[in-house]
């Protein structure tokens, strides 16, 4: 009983493996703010998702916070446009991306995000993403760097915790 336990355990942990935390912070371009939020790689799909909040979006009525909300997929390696710290070669992941304002509503961009150094668990490295389409205060192009770490997602920390249970010995 505990073998099939174990076994039945460990197969729920390694279907939720698949998917990586992508932690953003500390935007390199500080005239749009700060970046800060988890963006999340389906490694099986290249799918991306996840939010990102932009506390201090500047617009021609005044600074609102912000949030960006990610929807996109892997499109093979390339190098990012430059930024006021360079550009960046390195996966690519492009799609829709849904930006929103309390009070004033939200609008539709595109957006394309090159990552550095690489995403696998453990990676970090520098990263940029273009942003581009209409906001109420008219066209918004930025092309904006940013700093991310790969952290396990819960699922692979559990997967890593049970894979302990399976392995104990007595003497």
């Amino acid at each position: 009983m505990r073998k099939v336990l174990c076994t039945t355990l460990l197969a729920a942990g390694v279907a939720s493996g698949d998917l990586l935390e992508i932690s953003v912070d500390g935007v390199a371009d500080t005239s749009y703010g700060d970046f800060a939020g988890s963006l999340f790689l389906d490694t099986d799909t290249g799918a991306l998702t996840g939010d990102i909040s932009l506390p201090a979006v500047q617009t021609p009525s005044g600074a609102y916070p912000g949030t960006v909300t990610f929807d996109g997929l892997y499109s093979g390696v390339a190098t990012s446009g430059e930024t006021s710290q360079g550009s960046v070669t390195g996966p690519q992941y492009v799609g829709d991306a849904f930006m929103s304002f309390p009070f004033l509503g939200g609008f539709d961009l595109g957006f394309d995000v090159v990552f550095g150094d690489g995403l696998s668990l453990g990676d970090s490295g520098l990263g940029v993403t273009y942003l581009s389409g209409n906001s109420p205060f008219g066209p918004l192009e930025a092309t904006l760097s940013f700093n991310y770490s790969v952290v396990p997602a819960p699922g692979a920390i559990a997967l890593l915790g049970l894979a302990g249970l399976g392995r104990r010995r007595r003497s």
